[in-house]
C-alpha cells in the first residue's frame, strides 16, 4: 500500500526513470558506447537527495521499462539505474557479460550494488555469462 505522502515522491521517481531510460536509449542508439559512458559520468555528478533505497530506484526503472517496448533492453535498464543511483551518491557497477551457446552469441548487462544484483536478473540468470572488464559510471 502506498501512503498518501509517498505518492509525489514515487511519481517523481517514475518520471525520472522514464526520462533517464529514454535519454540512455537514444544515446546508445546514436553514440559510441565510450561517448555514452563519458556523458553518463558527467551527468552522474549532478547530485540528488538520497531518500530512496537502491531497490526503489531499480524497481522504478524495471517498472517503467516494462511499459515501453524500446526501453526493455538490459543495457538501457542497467545503465539508467546506474546513472540514477550514482546521482544519489551510490556506487554501482555496470556489468556486461557474453556467452556462446550452440552457435549463438549472447550478451547481457546487469547492475551490481554492494555485492547484490539490483537490475538484470539473479546470480543464476547471469551464471552462464563471462563478464567483460569495463568502467562506465561507477565501480572499480
Amino acid at each position: 500500500m502506498i501512503r498518501v505522502f509517498d505518492r509525489p515522491r514515487k511519481a517523481a521517481l517514475v518520471g525520472e526513470s522514464a526520462v533517464t531510460l529514454a535519454a540512455v536509449r537514444v544515446a546508445l542508439a546514436v553514440l559510441p558506447f565510450e561517448t555514452v559512458c563519458r556523458w553518463a559520468r558527467r551527468v552522474s555528478r549532478i547530485q540528488r537527495h538520497r531518500l530512496l533505497s537502491d531497490y526503489e530506484v531499480a524497481r522504478a526503472v524495471e517498472s517503467v521499462s516494462i511499459h515501453f517496448g524500446g526501453l526493455r533492453n538490459c543495457l538501457v535498464r542497467a545503465l539508467s539505474a546506474q546513472l540514477m543511483l550514482s546521482r544519489r551518491g551510490r556506487k554501482a557497477e555496470l556489468c556486461i557479460g557474453v556467452s556462446h551457446e550452440r552457435s549463438t552469441f549472447l550478451a547481457h548487462a546487469w547492475l551490481v550494488c554492494d555485492g547484490n544484483i539490483v537490475v538484470g536478473g539473479t546470480p543464476r540468470d547471469i551464471g552462464a555469462f563471462t563478464r567483460l572488464r569495463l568502467r562506465c559510471v561507477g565501480g572499480p
